[in-house]
């Protein structure tokens, strides 16, 4: 998948960024990148529906995780997957971390880092 593949955004809805490390990574887009064609169609298309819908999505496609984190949610292949993402000021969601979750709560140490990506994401964008 190409990086500039991603979705953009929609004249009427929301624009959707990536996380970005310090060090260039981006983690969403290179979960995704390691998923199956299908996969990777399945997950853009819930991005845009996302990016589409704004603030007026609601559960099942999103949930939320507390503290300003939500999860946008779909199944794929037999797999429930999740991107654990928030919102900022400008329309725009910021799309952390990526799992495919196997339990029914979020692994304590995946969502410790989704939040640790966002306070991050804060420093450096504020």
């Amino acid at each position: 998948m190409r990086r500039d593949a991603a979705p953009e955004p929609t004249t009427d809805g929301w624009t959707v960024e990536y996380y970005e490390t310090e060090s260039g990574n981006v983690p969403v887009l290179e979960w995704i990148e390691r998923m199956s064609p299908r996969a990777q169609a399945d997950v853009l298309g819930y991005i845009e529906q996302l990016a589409s819908l704004g603030l007026e999505a609601h559960c099942p496609l999103v949930a939320p995780l507390g503290d300003g984190l939500y999860e946008l949610r779909w199944k794929s292949e037999d797999k429930q997957h999740r991107i654990a993402y928030f919102a900022i000021r400008g329309r725009t969601f910021v799309l952390l971390h990526g799992i495919v979750k196997k339990q029914w709560e979020w692994p304590k140490k995946e969502l410790k880092l989704a939040q640790k990506r966002m306070r991050d994401y804060e420093r450096r964008n504020s």
